[in-house]
């Protein structure tokens, strides 16, 4: 009776414990599974003018970990642990870094025991991220666990702290690590999610696969600041592979400037928009002048992008076709002076008590201009248009 009564209270032991895990997984998925599955919501929530990224940016970390009855070195231990719980059952765990690199979102064709893995790397990343945001301090990747020091240095060429599985930079690394030929013939280089949002979505209107002409998109802000080294070696290791390299940065940022001057000092030459078609070097920094938006979109095409998005989001509105139509009224009386596109659209949006998400409505301008541009072959191209089809070109060289 005493070792029955010592098993039931083991298992008791056992079930409250992982009741507690449940409910700290559960109190923190919504903030990071999206960005770790690579599938971010439009909205949060009822309230159709609140989207997930700012309602993630909004949620203190610090109270949640209070609250939760946890503490920092009680979630770094259970990371440990669900890290190592994976690797113990995973039968790819040799691949580990390639598999990491393709991204948790591909994993959904596993089964068994290496879905299993899976399943614990994935709740160990959102741990791992929770506690770098608790702590702002970095964390050990799961292959950094009992892992030398140097062994990312060795294997990368670049510092652990720099690893980033999610980042172009660290897959290309990842991919000749394995001797894998990426087949990528253009680094495109992207100060952020905006232009990126644009360039995939107007590229998948024109049926346009991007990776599979060889041209890879580098999101700037996810390889830390475009000044960085690990950005000039990157640059360096890509001419020295005889592959082209394109930088595109909203130049009037005082960022954008230091990084524009750290990839000068490297060889990589400025150029305007028209001096790049005429010239067509196989490397280049292009910035804009003024920002992105200003310098590729009109007033009125970035205000019904904006109207669009708002449209989609509209939550148990009655009559969503009405509502545009207000919102068209109070613009059309509205005084938007002589501030760029973006930033008349934007005061606008704060005046209606609604919400202006740069990358959404940068989706929505580029399908809007592809229907634009269905309806009359005859168009001229944008500038940034311009610069996709001078990217395929270098590409199909």
């Amino acid at each position: 009776m005493a070792r029955y009564a010592h098993a039931q209270d083991a298992l008791r032991t056992r079930a409250l414990h992982w009741a507690r895990v449940l409910e700290l997984v559960v109190r923190i998925e919504d903030l990071y599974l999206p960005r770790v599955r690579e599938r971010v919501v439009l909205r949060c929530g009822s309230e159709p003018s609140v989207d997930w990224e700012t309602w993630q940016a909004s949620v203190d970390r610090r109270d949640l970990l209070a609250s939760s009855g946890w503490s920092v070195p009680d979630v770094t231990d259970l990371y440990e642990t669900l890290a190592h719980e994976g690797s113990m059952v995973d039968p790819c765990r040799s691949i580990w870094r390639l598999l990491r690199s393709a991204g948790h979102r591909n994993m959904g064709g596993l089964r068994g025991t290496a879905r299993l893995a899976w399943d614990f790397y994935e709740v160990a990343e959102m741990l791992r991220r929770f506690l770098m945001d608790v702590t702002d301090e970095w964390v050990p990747n799961i292959d950094d666990l009992g892992a030398h020091p140097e062994l990312k240095q060795h294997l990368l060429g670049m510092p652990r702290e720099a690893v980033d599985y999610d980042d172009a930079l660290t897959k290309a690394r990842v991919m000749e690590n394995y001797r894998l030929d990426t087949g990528t013939r253009v680094w495109w280089l992207l100060e952020g999610r905006t232009e990126i949002t644009f360039i995939e979505e107007t590229c998948r209107e024109w049926g346009i696969d991007l990776r599979a002409r060889g041209v890879e998109i580098v999101d700037m802000c996810g390889a830390h600041r475009p000044s960085d080294e690990l950005i000039g070696r990157f640059v360096t290791r890509a001419m020295e592979a005889d592959q082209a390299v394109l930088v595109s940065l909203d130049g009037e940022d005082s960022g954008a400037k230091k990084a524009v001057e750290a990839l000068e000092r490297l060889g990589v030459r400025r150029y305007p928009l028209d001096d790049l078609v005429a010239e067509r070097p196989a490397h280049a920094v292009i910035p804009w002048h003024p920002e992105f938006e200003q310098a590729n979109f009109p007033l009125e095409l970035v205000f019904d992008a904006w109207l669009t998005q708002q449209s989609h989001e509209v939550n148990g509105a009655p009559d969503p076709i009405s509502a545009e139509q207000a919102l068209r009224e109070k613009w059309m009386a509205y005084e938007a002076g002589d501030r760029g596109a973006v930033s008349a659209v934007k005061g606008f949006a704060k005046k209606m008590r609604r919400s202006y998400c740069k990358p959404k409505v940068a989706g929505c301008l580029a399908r809007l201009r592809a229907a634009e541009m269905r309806r009359d072959p005859e168009l001229t191209f944008l500038p940034i248009e311009h610069l996709i089809n001078y990217v395929l070109s270098l590409a199909d060289r």
